[in-house]
């Protein structure tokens, strides 16, 4: 399967995604281009955290109970 390493606006000429990163698992790390974005992931492979500017998005999940169910799910926009 393809992963997604760069994006073109054909009418306007112009990269949207300029780069992208994966680690060993596939999972996407990073976007960069006009729209840029990193991405973090706990031992379990699961996302807990995304960044795109101003805006982070924080995932919590239980410990002892449904490993795979987000608990807590918090959005912060700095500034």
């Amino acid at each position: 399967m393809g992963r997604l390493n760069t994006m073109t606006d054909l009418a306007a000429s112009s990269t949207i995604i300029s780069a992208t990163s994966y680690d060993v698992a596939n999972r996407l790390l990073s976007i960069a281009g006009q729209y840029s974005e990193s991405r973090t992931y706990n031992t379990m492979g699961q996302l807990t955290n995304i960044t795109n500017g101003s805006v982070n998005f924080t995932y919590r999940y239980s410990e002892t109970r449904n490993k795979v169910k987000i608990t807590s799910h918090n959005d912060q926009r700095s500034g």
